[in-house]
């Protein structure tokens, strides 16, 4: 998972450029950014909203890790730190890395 400061980070220079054309904030917005994440259809830009898409992300691989999917990633993260639990109950190391 990303932290969130890298996320808003991301989001804060994405909604600069969009408006300003630059890196850096130097004008009033046209539109809420919230408008921007609506389907094209709805008159929104379609972009995503990229704590929803972290967060889906994440959601994605805990499903393929609950459910033992039969690839290369899920098998290598069972043999090194699930070794045999269940996923619903491993707790990892406190000197862990975030990712």
């Amino acid at each position: 998972m990303l932290p969130q400061a890298v996320i808003d980070k991301v989001t804060k220079l994405c909604s600069n450029f969009l408006w300003g054309g630059e890196g850096e904030y130097r004008r009033v917005p046209y539109v809420a950014w919230d408008a921007v994440y609506l389907p094209k259809k709805k008159g929104g830009l379609g972009t995503r909203n990229l704590d929803k898409w972290n967060s889906a992300c994440i959601a994605k691989l805990v499903w393929a890790i609950s459910l033992k999917k039969d690839n290369l990633w899920v098998r290598w993260v069972h043999g090194r730190y699930i070794k045999g639990r269940d996923w619903w109950g491993y707790t990892p190391k406190g000197d862990s890395s975030w990712y």
